[in-house]
């Protein structure tokens, strides 16, 4: 079998190109060949590396991955006709993309175009009104009129669209209308076999924090904007420290810190405050914290897969009461849920979690039961298996 992945590029270490690579070792371990097309970047070198012979990446030039236009189209056609998928994985965030490889996918022989939604689909929303010509000519939202069309008429090729939750799930088939038959909730993949429980790496990782065999480490992982809400942690931190002297915060991701650095200044917790930057040994990291929140505000956040790594090292986790991180906690079941936006409500489970070693322990184990659900090799027979009711 042969597997072409197409996925959003703006993010070059975001959770698209994560979800194309694990769906991808998982099909590789199959038997399968896959290929990676990039539009503008590669993020997928590190697979043709990896797997020389079963993997392959192909840039792909004159495409616009929002048109069915003449240029998109032939250049698409070229990629299907010299790698003649049977499947093609889509992993879109946060439109809906690919509309020329999805549209001829059926003319290149294609069995199965399955789309996996990373965030919910955003329709473009109708440009401010404007006026050409002196005054004489309305606006048309030209560019939005053809965007809707192209894409209704891409996607009615899709074999099976993946959701991450129901939120996600409902709200899209409303926009687009297409039927529950072809929509589906999944689990995205993981490879638990990186994130294991170590005390060796615990010890290890607790003594490069500077943190004492008493201090509570809160930690996050993520990049640093708006979105993943790192300033919350910080201004919970602040609130903590009154229940919790020993309370620290570890925050490892990519982004300016400089904005952070001035909160935990203005709040007097500098000291307690250790911003990390990217790193590329989160697995071990995971080892350090007694506690993992990464206070999301982003109403689209599908899912959150840190959370998944978290419970797969045995770290309890704190959830901002969105759609997909209230699907990881299991609405309470496998981590505490907390109101979005607000830093009291995170410093009070921190308190209470940090008080309560029972509590904290049935967490880890109700959170390691879930994340078997995710794991790569199950989420990849389960495809399949969606693939093959689909197409019936």
């Amino acid at each position: 079998m042969k597997w072409l992945f197409l996925s959003n590029e703006d993010q070059i270490r975001g959770g698209a190109q994560s979800c194309c690579k694990e769906v991808a070792k998982a099909a590789i371990a199959d038997g399968a060949h896959v290929t990676f097309a990039c539009l503008r970047e590669n993020p997928y070198q590190d697979m043709a590396d990896a797997f020389p012979s079963m993997c392959t990446v192909t840039m792909v030039d004159r495409v616009e991955p929002r048109s069915l236009r003449p240029a998109s189209l032939k250049a698409a056609w070229r990629v299907l006709r010299s790698v003649r998928p049977d499947v093609i994985f889509f992993a879109n965030t946060p439109s809906p993309n690919f509309f020329s490889f999805l549209a001829l996918s059926k003319l290149a022989g294609v069995a199965h175009c399955v789309v996996s939604f990373g965030t919910d689909v955003e329709m473009p929303a109708p440009l401010p009104s404007r006026t050409y010509i002196g005054g004489w000519v309305r606006g048309a939202n030209l560019w939005r009129r053809e965007f809707l069309v192209s894409a209704s008429l891409a996607y009615k090729f899709m074999t099976l669209g993946l959701f991450n939750n129901d939120d996600q799930m409902k709200n899209w088939r409303a926009a687009t209308g297409y039927p529950e038959r072809v929509s589906k909730l999944w689990n995205y993949p993981v490879d638990l076999s990186k994130f294991r429980q170590s005390e060796r790496l615990r010890r290890e990782v607790r003594e490069e924090f500077n943190v004492g065999a008493g201090d509570v480490v809160i930690g996050g992982v993520g990049t640093l904007n708006a979105q993943k809400s790192f300033d919350l942690s910080i201004r919970a931190l602040r609130l903590v420290l009154d229940r919790v002297p020993g309370a620290r915060l570890v925050i490892a991701g990519d982004g300016n810190q400089d904005a952070l650095l001035r909160l935990s200044a203005e709040l007097g917790v500098r000291e307690r405050v250790l911003l990390l930057g990217g790193r590329d040994d989160i697995p071990r990291l995971m080892n350090g914290f007694d506690i993992f929140c990464m206070p999301s505000t982003h109403i689209h956040e599908s899912l959150g897969i840190v959370y998944l790594e978290a419970q797969a090292t045995g770290v309890p986790i704190v959830v901002p009461d969105l759609p997909g991180p209230r699907r990881v906690a299991r609405e309470g079941e496998s981590g505490v849920v907390v109101e979005r936006g607000n830093p009291e409500a995170f410093a009070t489970a921190w308190a209470n979690l940090a008080a309560d070693l029972p509590l904290r322990q049935r967490l880890v184990d109700a959170g390691r039961a879930n994340v078997l659900a995710f794991g790569r090799e199950h989420v990849y027979r389960g495809l399949l298996r969606e693939m093959r009711v689909a197409s019936n």
